[in-house]
């Protein structure tokens, strides 16, 4: 039960910074956000649909994670990391393109928490408010460029 309850408190926190930047892209798809072309003729609306998907998969992701199984979490928080990184590749757009290494690195950091928790060591339950707040930020930040 020790383990139980600093498992669910560091969730419920990073599940709410998810969901707090988030709810601008539930379509995986861009409301709209500058037209003119990024980087490589990508405007900023497109390269906010292209990796609208991956975002929304990120947040669904992360509300399937059961806060009682760390290493469990640890490996969805990998393949989050992962999937940012790939739908990265597609995105030309400066602007959009700058968020996507810090989500996966983000992702990656709170996979290693998690990991280490799974291991045993509930001291580091703790250092999960640092990726979720960076987390809530890039959030943020894409919502507000995408929408």
């Amino acid at each position: 039960m020790k383990l139980r309850l600093p498992l669910l408190l560091a969730a419920t926190a990073v599940t709410a910074a998810l969901l707090t930047g988030c709810t601008a892209d539930q379509n995986g798809s861009a409301s709209g956000g500058a037209g003119g072309a990024g980087d490589g003729g990508q405007s900023t609306a497109d390269a906010c649909a292209s990796v609208g998907a991956a975002v929304t998969a990120a947040v669904d992701g992360f509300q399937k994670i059961d806060p009682t199984d760390p290493a469990a979490a640890a490996e969805s928080f990998d393949e989050m990391a992962a999937s940012l990184g790939e739908a990265g590749d597609a995105v030309s757009n400066s602007e959009v393109g700058a968020l996507l290494p810090r989500l996966q690195q983000d992702f990656a950091e709170a996979a290693d928490v998690m990991g280490a928790v799974a291991g045993g060591d509930l001291g580091r339950v703790g250092d999960l408010q640092q990726p979720a707040q960076d987390i809530q930020d890039a959030f943020g930040e894409f919502a507000a460029l995408c929408s």
